[in-house]
């Protein structure tokens, strides 16, 4: 068994390489080759034409001629034997396939925030809601602070009608791609009310303390869907009179 090259191969340009052998392979490419394999009396006895990375084969020969059908130059690896044998080993540079900077190229990750300042007699939230008929996103990842101690609810699916809601101040939800014109998906939202809601759905609470943002990397994504007149997603203190400020980060579709 024996490798041949690397090997520079300008455009266009014919090798021809005096070594006999019974199984012939590309091992590495950058661009089609056109391969013929010659027995003793000149005769063709195979030909690969186009071949790239990995084709073979396993005609007797005597010598044989590789041809670059490039425009380019480009560097080759070839390997023979008198046997039967082969790498079949997939050459060149492994590219591994970024799923987050592709959503990001394709402007399907989003970010935004929304902050709250305190207001007497009113409890402060933040909340997520996506634009009606719009394609769900999933959330990844919060940071939510207090501008002091307090224990906050993490509730989902509320109509507006039943969130007691005093005031409310939206901030769209922008994709990550700096540059892009897409429209918004959704809003973070900053509320006030004039008490704390009764949720049917709670995911839970948490003890934010002062002035430090505590950051939720979910293992799972929450799923936020569209529904019209709904906050998705509330972060609200339970206690009154406490500023509050959330971020979010999500994909869609």
């Amino acid at each position: 068994m024996e490798l041949l090259g690397p090997f520079v191969i300008a455009a266009g340009e014919t090798k021809v390489f005096a070594k006999s052998g019974r199984y012939l392979e590309v091992i590495a490419a950058d661009a089609a080759l056109d391969i013929i394999m010659l027995g003793d009396a000149g005769e063709v006895m195979d030909e690969m034409r186009g071949a790239l990375s990995g084709f073979y084969s396993e005609s007797q020969f005597r010598q044989f001629q590789v041809t670059n059908r490039a425009t380019s130059a480009q560097t080759v690896t070839l390997m023979i034997t008198d046997g039967r044998g082969g790498s079949r080993r997939q050459p060149g540079t492994v590219k591994v396939l970024d799923e987050a900077r592709l959503r990001v190229d394709q402007r399907r990750s989003f970010m935004g925030g929304a902050r709250q300042p305190a207001v007497a007699s009113r409890n402060s939230s933040i909340a997520l809601q996506l634009e009606f008929g719009v394609q769900p996103i999933y959330l990844t990842s919060m940071t939510i602070s207090a501008g002091a101690p307090t224990f906050v609810d993490i509730a989902k699916s509320e109509p507006f009608g039943t969130l007691l809601i005093d005031t409310i101040t939206a901030t769209w939800l922008r994709t990550k791609d700096a540059f892009s014109t897409n429209p918004p998906r959704g809003y973070a939202q900053a509320l006030t009310h004039t008490a704390l809601p009764s949720f049917a759905h709670t995911y839970g609470s948490l003890l934010l303390p002062a002035n430090t943002p505590i950051q939720i990397k979910f293992d799972e994504p929450i799923k936020i869907e569209a529904g019209g007149n709904w906050s998705q997603l509330v972060v609200i203190a339970t206690t009154q009179n406490v500023s509050m400020a959330g971020f979010f980060e999500a994909y869609g579709d």
